[in-house]
């Protein structure tokens, strides 16, 4: 009796609609939480704010996406091993997680080599920060600041959309299509040339044994090689 009781209270707490009530005694009232703040034809009378609200929150979610990212690298900075890794992968496990000496989850982190103790990462994120180029902790700072910004910019954008621009329902598919060429277009463009001429150079130049850290910087090498070469 008392089991049941406390099911009854759990299945009602907090719930949005009276079908909740009526459904099974589980926990659906937790994920009526996301789902009913994002019913916007509830919340809504008319289509000009349903297509404001479906806009702006299009545009803050991929603001998280870039806050999410920049945690990465703000990890990769100040809590892993990445630069160590870069000199010497093959020695070397790449570790970005480290324990604390708490209720003794310390027992979990293990000598990766190098002298550095944490939890091996199996995930690949070194490995695809060396294709991108970032050898240094001052490239993974200016990443994680530049993601960061980027993230300001597009709670920035949503405000805008949601509050002082003037969309309507009839301009929806024109409006995300221009906003889809764009960003695809233009960030495709910037990553080929990022991955041309930042990309291959650092990987050839790690792959030869070149220390990291007497590496100068990528784009500064580029712009004096085109230099040295119109001299010649």
């Amino acid at each position: 009796m008392v089991f049941s009781d406390y099911s009854l209270l759990w299945s009602r707490s907090f719930y949005f609609n009276a079908l909740s009530s009526k459904t099974a005694k589980t926990t659906t009232w937790i994920w009526n939480l996301h789902s009913f703040a994002h019913d916007y034809n509830e919340q809504s009378s008319t289509q000009t704010i349903i297509t404001r609200k479906v806009f702006s929150s299009n545009i803050r979610h991929s603001g998280f996406i870039f806050l999410f990212l920049s945690g990465f690298h703000f990890d990769g900075v100040y809590f892993s091993n990445y630069l160590t890794w870069t000199k010497d992968p093959n020695n070397c496990t790449p570790s970005a997680h480290i324990l604390w000496v708490l209720i003794g989850q310390d027992l979990l982190n293990q000598d990766v080599g190098t002298y550095f103790q944490g939890i091996q990462n199996t995930s690949g994120i070194f490995n695809l920060w060396r294709t991108e180029g970032l050898i240094t902790h001052l490239d993974l700072k200016y990443t994680s600041t530049g993601s960061l910004f980027r993230v300001g910019l597009f709670l920035i954008l949503g405000y805008y959309y949601m509050h002082c621009s003037h969309i309507s329902s009839f301009t929806t598919t024109v409006q995300i299509t221009y906003h889809c060429l764009i960003f695809l277009g233009s960030g495709s463009l910037g990553w080929s040339g990022h991955c041309i001429h930042i990309g291959i150079p650092s990987s050839c130049l790690l792959d030869s044994g070149i220390d990291p850290a007497v590496i100068p910087c990528l784009s500064d090498l580029m712009l004096n090689s085109l230099i040295y070469k119109d001299t010649l």
